[in-house]
Parts: structure tokens; C-alpha cells; sequence
């Protein structure tokens, strides 16, 4: 028996292919781990020719979909529908869920294929507010199927949680039926139709901004703070529902050296982004992390560019924002790792639209370190949150006229040796035909609020430039 996918660039797929490698997945599985009763998904990986991955997503008609598209491994993923998901929004219980998606993965035969996709908002102490209520405090996906690229090779990947009264037969033939039922897409996607803007909201407005940031630079003077990252939510309405597909595309264009991201659990719920910061990689033992703080606009020439560069790497402002990030992250590498490095003096990180100063931490993680003791010691960063973290933190929430919701927390994947987690910046999130735009700035001593409203516009230009968005 074969099956071939509606689209003829593919491989075909044969019944006997699969029915070895889920019998090879049988074959291995435990099915009790210390008494406990896991589901047990089984994996099958296909080659696979042809295809963007991100067109071949946008045809899928299963949710959830998830996009993932890698700063400097060469990975790029595309999954739909849920093997297994996860969510919670009682803080208290999030250790538990983490504790299970590792015991899934650790009991599983292994496959650099199989990942947990997801994140967590940045502050997971309240439950989401409008518009994030279909995104809770923490959610993870395992795909039904992906289209995963490494370099140069693309597979498919099917999953599927054991049924046990199911024969091997039966468990292929259901894998069978996930492939005849995907869709084939364009070999394109289509050009971007830019709808029409109705109008332009900023939360807080610029008269709000001033006093919240005069308001920190108080704080920070009388020594109550060292540092607060203020955000503001725009929000954008359009004519019709916007087209996801055609946004990301044309933003992974325009955004070099960023990781890229997309969430969509429900129809018209969309969360995605470009955003250039690691919060941390982990692989096998080793942790990675980044301090990726202060801000200054690209030049209009290479000669321009290069001056702001230097302005930059000489601003005292600048330089003790960073270093507020870089040490923080420092002293959590102190508490996680064995011999811990760090880069002596930041480098630049040159955007499209944006530089950065930038500079990497690492460490080999202690033997009782587990994924969440990463995760909980290292959100959220002075690069999101502020120094002290709990005093700025708690100002973010009395200044801030919005939820955060996912924006600032933590999105990425869990695998059984790798992990990677980002910090969702520079993103937005989707709602039918509103887009919510997301951007902070860092409040330090001798901050200017004009100058971080400047600050917020840079970081939103690209977004703003696509939709060719005009003020009202």
C-alpha cells in the first residue's frame, strides 16, 4: 500500500516504511516510568522534498500551528494539530508541567525531531486579560506533524500518543491518513495585500510614557531601583483580517540575525515575532545565554551607521544598561554552572533597523540543574523586566495600562538533550483584524523620555512600514 501526498514534488510515502519505524518506536517505548502512567507518543520521520515550509503551513487547516525558525543553526519548523498539549495558569503548578514534558521526553526513544513547542508570559502570576485569553500563563504543543529543516534537509515528521489496544497496522494506517489529509499550497506565498489602516492607538499615549518614565527615573534616583524596562502596547486597526502568513514573510526579509516565532492556538489568534535575544540554549549540559541591551538606530549610510556604532559602544548610558543585563545573567550562571565565561566588554549586534550591544554568557550546568530550574532562575532578565527584578516588576505593573501577556516571556522548545528559549521581543500579536504591536525601553539614570519614545519607534518601524500605518 502507498500513499501520495496531492502534491507531485513530494515523495511518495509507502505503508511499509512506516509500519518500520513505528514498530522500531514499539519496540522501545516504556510504557510505566516509577509507576507512572505516560503517554507514550511514537515518531516517524519522512523525507521530504519541495515545499516552503512556511506556505506549506499556511495551507494546514488543523490548529494549533506553530512556526520556529532558528538565528544560527540552520533549523526551521512548521507544526500543526496536537499530539499532546500542555497549559497552566496557576504559577504554583508550572514545575509540574515542565516535570512532565521532561519525564515524555526522557522515556521516549530520542529524535532531534521530537520537541515540545510553547511559551510562558512574562509575568505568570495573573491570569491572561484581553486580548491574550486564548494564551495562557504556560502552553506547549507536541505537533501532530512538522516540516523540520536542518540546512539542507527537510523531513516529515508525524506524531501520535499510543493507543494500546491498536496494532502496528492500525497505528500506521492512522499516521497514513494524517498525510492524505494535508494540504498542498501555492509554491509561493502570495504578495502581501496591505488593507486599509482605520486607525492608531499607543497605550500608554506619549503624555503617558513621560510621566511613567519621570515617575522610574524618581524610583531610580532616591536608590529604590537600577533599572525598570517600560513597554508600550499600539494597536493598530485594519479593514479586514490580516493575513499571518504574508506578515511573517515579509518580516523575516526585512529582520536578519533574529530568531523567528509564531503561535497560533486558535482562528484569528496569532502571536508571532523577530526578536534577536536568547534567553538561553541548552545543550546536553552546556548553557548559553545572552545580554542583548541598550539601543541606537541604524545609520543612513555605512559611514552614518559606523559613528552610531562607535556612539554606542561609548555611551555611558547605554553601557551601564547592559551591564545591568550582563552581570545579572552573570550571578544566574554563578548559581546554575561550573565554570562560567563572559564576555569581558559587549560587542555590537546590527539589526535592520536597530543595533544593539550584545554579549555572551556560558556555563556547564551543575548535575541536580534541570530545565526548570533554568527557566525559573533566568525569567524574566533585566533586559525585560528591571533591577532589582522584583521592584521593577511590581512598578511595570502599577505603570503599565495593558497586559504584557506573551509579549517580554519566554517562547521556544523542549527536546530530550536540547532546549531553546527566547524572549518573545519584538513581536505582535493578532487578533482578526487588530494588530497589538509590542516595545520597551530600559530606564536608567539620565534616561530622556523623548529620546525612549524615539526609542519605541525604531523598534516597531518595520512592522509600521508594512502596513504603511499612518497616525491619526
Amino acid at each position: 500500500m502507498a500513499v501520495t501526498y496531492n502534491d507531485p514534488k513530494t515523495v511518495e510515502i509507502n505503508f511499509a516504511e512506516i509500519k518500520q519505524q513505528v514498530s522500531g518506536y514499539l519496540a522501545k517505548v516504556r510504557i510505566k516510568t516509577n509507576g507512572e502512567n505516560l503517554p507514550q507518543p511514537i515518531m516517524v520521520q519522512l523525507k521530504w522534498k519541495g515545499e516552503d515550509i512556511l506556505t506549506w503551513l499556511q495551507a494546514q487547516r488543523k490548529l494549533p500551528k506553530i512556526y520556529w525558525q532558528g538565528r544560527d543553526d540552520g533549523l526551521e519548523i512548521g507544526g500543526v494539530g496536537a499530539a499532546l498539549t500542555l497549559s497552566e495558569n496557576d504559577p504554583e503548578r508550572v514545575g509540574e508541567k515542565y516535570r512532565f514534558i521532561r519525564n515524555i521526553l526522557e522515556n521516549v526513544p530520542g529524535s532531534s525531531c521530537l520537541r515540545f513547542f510553547g511559551g510562558a508570559g512574562f509575568n505568570n502570576n495573573v491570569h491572561p486579560q484581553k486580548p491574550w485569553q486564548d494564551f495562557p500563563g504556560f502552553w506547549y504543543v507536541l505537533p501532530e506533524m512538522m516540516l523540520c529543516r536542518q540546512r539542507m534537509d527537510v523531513f516529515l515528521v508525524l506524531t501520535l500518543v499510543i493507543d494500546a489496544e491498536k496494532s502496528i497496522d492500525e497505528l500506521t494506517e492512522q499516521l497514513l491518513r494524517k498525510i492524505e489529509g494535508m494540504n498542498s499550497g501555492p509554491d509561493d506565498l502570495p504578495a502581501l495585500p496591505i488593507p486599509s489602516l482605520l486607525k492608531r492607538h499607543d497605550y500608554p499615549n506619549i503624555h503617558g510614557w513621560q510621566q511613567n518614565v519621570l515617575k522610574s527615573l524618581s524610583l531610580i534616583h532616591s536608590g529604590s531601583l537600577q533599572k525598570v524596562v517600560l513597554a508600550r502596547q499600539t494597536t493598530l486597526d485594519f479593514s479586514v483580517r490580516l493575513d499571518w502568513a504574508g506578515i511573517l514573510s515579509r518580516l523575516k526579509e526585512q529582520n536578519k540575525n533574529c530568531f523567528i516565532f509564531l503561535f497560533q492556538p486558535k482562528e484569528g489568534k496569532v502571536f508571532l515575532g523577530v526578536t534577536p535575544e536568547r534567553l538561553f540554549r541548552i545543550d546536553h549540559n552546556l548553557l548559553i545565554s545572552e545580554a542583548v541591551s541598550g539601543t541606537i538606530p541604524r545609520g543612513a549610510d555605512d559611514l552614518d551607521d559606523d559613528r552610531l556604532g562607535l556612539d554606542l559602544l561609548h555611551s555611558d548610558k547605554n553601557l551601564r544598561e547592559h551591564r545591568f543585563v550582563a552581570e545579572s545573567i552573570k550571578k544566574m550562571f554563578d548559581e546554575l554552572c561550573d565554570n562560567t565565561g563572559a564576555q569581558p566588554n559587549p560587542r555590537l549586534l546590527k539589526l535592520s533597523n536597530v543595533q544593539h550591544l550584545y554579549s555572551k554568557i556560558s556555563g556547564y550546568l551543575k548535575k541536580e540543574i534541570s530545565l526548570f530550574d533554568v527557566i525559573a532562575k533566568m525569567h524574566s532578565t533585566p533586559a525585560v523586566g528591571g533591577t532589582p527584578r522584583d521592584a521593577a516588576v511590581a512598578l511595570i505593573e502599577e505603570l503599565e495600562p495593558f497586559d504584557r501577556g506573551w509579549y517580554a516571556g519566554q517562547v521556544g522548545f523542549i527536546s530530550r538533550d536540547t532546549g531553546e528559549m527566547v524572549v518573545a521581543l519584538r513581536s505582535m500579536l493578532l487578533d482578526e483584524s487588530r494588530i497589538h504591536l509590542f516595545a520597551g525601553a530600559g530606564i536608567v539614570s539620565g534616561s530622556e523620555p523623548d529620546l525612549e519614545w524615539q526609542e519605541l519607534e525604531s523598534k516597531i518601524s518595520i512592522p509600521l512600514q508594512i502596513f504603511a500605518g499612518e497616525k491619526n
